[in-house]
Order: structure tokens, then sequence, then C-alpha cells
């Protein structure tokens, strides 16, 4: 049996009967007069199907609650469904773009995202900017920069998807970092995206184990959460292949940064033949690698497991009980966290913003050489999202933390503080980029371990308001110490890289200190 209304399909698969009552109408009754959601349910192997609006008018993706016959299983389907089964269905790929929402301005990005799905795009990945984008490249950093200086907001982007789905229906994905999406609200923002009509969300640095929340608000309102973990991943190795997932973003920029300049040019004149040429020479380079190795990914069976592995038991990826946030506040081990957080991520984010200044006034660098030591250092930095995540697998989270602190000491006051060459220089910069990395990986794997991932959201949240405060207030600090040492800037970065040595190892001892917490024990079971 099927039946068809003006914005969905619904079917069901060797059942004995439909139902569609919308707001108390007869059944099989066409739904109008709704958001343009296009949602398709379907129900499997089961008796019948039974779906009831709440309200009239009000988007589907949110309000529609699908209820099965026992044994029945349900889907729901947007544009991002209807769009790969189209595909698969072809024999195609889907060509997936990235464009920051708001760069260079509103008015001329809608056009620009206009332009890109008018001349093929299938899937739209609308970035939503980000103050501290420590994840992306130079490209995409610098397109942040220019719209927030425009004005956009998480708020913006969404009236942005209202002003794109008026002539647009392609799937969009609201593609961004946590911090934002966390300080709009998880429930209010999946909410208005569907009611502005995004189809999925994607957030770069929530690990899978930590997305509990959102996946929750995603689901409640029709959105795809779109991870960068495969669920199937062994839970003794997230920590790996979540550092590996988020060290492409920074490391990928290194390769294509410098490959695109020589292509484009420097003369404004040439722009018209090498702007195309280059767009052509990515498009081969996608191609090859990102489609290639696409073919190589197939998912699991049922049950799969490597040839000789076995779930270690108490591995450091198993959480233990879950605390909420009033719980996780009421212990000392939050603190010890949060203090631990805190100094990491203070001595990396200054160590990343003074870098080329100190290259050119501690060991007198030329500004080329200069510029070449960030790029390295930010090698070091995705390259130690994935190191220490796989050592954090192994040793556990404590131990892996206090290793980074040691090195970060080691990194600032005895190769930084007292530099007297580029070698020695660089050298202190790639120790401290490569431990600051490893803390955007530990850190959200022991907010999980310790509390637990049923209230991850807002936990997490508390956690990362340490990596917050710190980049906002400790590199001013610091950077009136410069100021204050006028031109005797060895001086200054002497001073700088000797606090920061002794916070590393305050960090380093504080590692040391926090286990898992006991949660405490309901009110009911106290009672009995």
């Amino acid at each position: 049996m099927r039946c068809s209304g003006s914005l969905w399909t619904c079917t069901t698969f060797r059942g004995s009967g439909y139902s569609v009552r919308p707001c108390g109408t007869g059944s099989g009754a066409t739904i109008s007069g709704c958001a343009p959601c296009s949602v398709r349910f379907i129900a499997e192997c089961g008796s019948g199907f039974s779906a009831r609006c709440r309200s009239w008018g009000v988007c589907l993706a949110r309000r529609v609650q699908p209820v099965a016959a026992p044994g029945a299983k349900t889907y729901l389907m947007n544009r991002i469904d209807r769009l790969f089964s189209g595909l698969r269905n072809a024999g195609r790929r889907a060509l997936v773009g990235y464009l920051t929402a708001g760069d260079p301005d509103f008015e001329r990005s809608v056009v620009n995202i206009r332009e890109a799905l008018g001349a093929g795009l299938d899937v739209l990945e609308l970035g939503v900017p980000f103050s501290d984008p420590t994840a992306d490249g130079p490209v995409i950093q610098q397109a942040s920069q220019r719209a927030l200086a425009a004005g956009m907001s998480v708020a913006r982007a969404l009236d942005m998807v209202r002003e794109i789905r008026r002539t647009s229906d392609a799937p969009i994905v609201m593609f961004g970092y946590a911090n934002p999406f966390f300080r709009y609200g998880f429930d209010r923002l999946c909410a208005d995206a569907a009611r502005s009509g995004a189809d999925g969300l994607l957030a770069v640095d929530v690990p899978y184990e930590e997305s509990v929340e959102l996946s929750r608000a995603a689901s409640s309102a029709g959105l795809h959460l779109i991870r960068l973990i495969a669920p199937t991943t062994p839970p003794d190795r997230r920590g790996m292949i979540v550092g590996l997932a988020v060290m492409g973003f920074g490391a990928g920029t290194l390769v294509f940064a410098p490959l695109l300049s020589s292509i484009i040019g420097t003369d404004p004149a040439q722009y018209a033949q090498t702007l195309p040429r280059t767009f052509m020479v990515m498009a081969a380079i996608l191609y090859v690698f990102v489609i290639g190795a696409a073919q190589l990914f197939v998912v699991p069976p049922a049950g799969w497991r490597p040839a000789g592995w076995n779930p270690p038991q108490g591995s450091a990826a198993a959480g233990g009980g879950d605390f909420t946030s009033a719980q996780m506040l009421g212990t000392w081990q939050f603190y010890v966290l949060w203090i631990t957080y805190f100094l990491g991520a203070s001595i990396g984010l200054t160590t990343i913003g003074e870098a080329k200044p100190y290259m050119l006034k501690q060991v007198g660098a030329e500004d080329a050489v200069a510029t070449a030591a960030v790029s390295i250092l930010s090698v070091f930095n995705g390259v130690g999202r994935l190191a220490w995540g796989a050592v954090s697998d192994r040793v556990g989270r404590t131990t892996a933390a206090a290793c980074m602190g040691l090195l970060m000491a080691v990194g600032c006051a005895v190769f930084l503080r007292t530099a007297s060459s580029y070698a020695m220089g660089l050298t202190g910069l790639c120790i401290v980029g490569f431990c600051f990395g490893g803390y955007l990986a530990l850190m959200p794997a022991f907010n999980a371990d310790f509390f637990g991932s049923k209230h991850v959201g807002l936990n997490y949240g508390l956690l990362f308001s340490a990596y917050g405060l710190g980049g906002f207030f400790v590199p001013k600090y610091f950077a009136g110490i410069l100021k204050a040492a006028g031109e005797n800037a060895a001086a200054g970065y002497s001073t700088i890289f000797l606090q920061m040595g002794i916070a590393a190892v305050i960090a380093m001892v504080l590692a040391l200190v926090p286990r898992k917490p006991v949660r405490p024990a309901p009110a009911e079971a106290v009672a009995s």
C-alpha cells in the first residue's frame, strides 16, 4: 500500500495497513502547510504503521511521531537519504562542497552558494565560522575571520539556510565546532536548523563517545548527525581514530597551500587562466585520492573483530557511571582536570600565537623562514592529536597527560627560553605544538571516562570552558610581559617561557592525581 502527499511519501512493506491522522482528520489525508522538509517514513516487517501529526503547520521533521507495529523497523529519511539513494541507484558519486557562511558577507555568500549549487554541487556543507578554528588550515581560518568580521553567527547562518531554501532543495549540512553549537544550545540549534531547512549537522571536534546529547537532539529534530569516526571502531582504539580524524584538517594545508599558491600565481591579470586550471588540478587530485580511497572502505559485518583482537577489560575508553553536571561539579576530579586543561591550552595557544614573532625577534629568522616554522608547528600539532590519542589507548589517559606536561616543560624552559638558533627555537615550538595537540584529543576522552556519556554535552562544555578561558586571558597576560620588556624582547620571552615551563610542570603533576570518581547512588537506592 502506498500513500502520497504533497510533502512526503509513506510506504508499508509486508504490512496490513497504513494510517495517517493529521490533527484529527481522516485516514489517508494529504498533509500540507508544513515546512518543505520532504520526509519519508518506512515501516518494515510489521502489521501496520501509524503517524500522528501533533501540530498542523509545523515542520514534520520535528513533529511527526512514527509508531510502528511490534517488530517493525522505522527510519527517518530526509534530503540526504533521498539524494544518496538516487545516486546509488544511478551508480553516481555525490559532489559535496564546503563554503563558509558569510564570507565575505551575507549577500555575496548566498550568491556564491547558489552559483555552486547551480553548477552541480549535490550537498552543501555550510561552514559556521568560529573564532578559534584549530582543526582547520589557513584558508578556512581566514574565511572564518572575514565572516565573523561581517557579523556572521550561528543565528545568521540559520538565516542563510532559510534564504538558500527559497531557491534550492539540495541537502544542507551545518558544519562547525562544538563551542558555538553548545553556546547556542544543542536542542535549540537542532530545532532551529530543522525549521530553517537544514538536513544534517557536523561538529568536527565532538568525539564519538561524547556525541550522545548532540545525537539525541539531532535525531529528535530529524537531522542526521554526521560523524568523523565510525561507530564500529573498537572502544580501545577510538583515541587514535579521533586523533587521526582531526589531524587531517590542519595537516592537509601543508601540502595544498603551497601547491595552490604556485598554480594560481600572484598576478591578478592571469587569474582568468590560472583559477580554472587550479580547480581542474584540484578535481583530478580529489578524484584519484579521495574517491579512490573511498573504495577501500567497507562496513564490517555484525560481530566482526580484527584477527586476534579481544576487547580489553576496563580499557581506557570504558567509562564509569554517568554523572549529571551537578554531580560532576561536586567531585574534586573535575577541578583537577579543569586546571590541567587550562594550563595545557594556555601554553599551547600562547605559543602558537607568538610563534612567528618569536622566531623573528628571538632567533633573528627571516620572514619566510619564520612563516615556515609556523607551518611546521601546525604539522606537529596535528600529528600530536593522533600520536597522543594512540598512546593514551595503550598506557591510559593519566600517564599520557603526565608525559605531555613533562615534554611541554622541556620545550618551554629548556629550548624556547634559551634558544639562540633557528633549530633550537623550532625544536621547542614543535615539542609544545605536539603536546598541545594531545590535549585536544585526551581531554574529551578524560571527560567521558570519568563522568560517562549520558550527560556529556553539558559536562564537556563545562570542562571545555578551561580551553576558552585559557585562550582568552593568558595570551593577553603574556602580551603584557612582552610590552613591558620593550625593545628587550629576549628578556620578555625568557620570562614567558620560564613561567610556561613551571605551568607545564604543574599540569604534569595534576595529571597524575585524579582517579575515576564513584558516582553517587540514586536517591531511591539510598532510601531503600
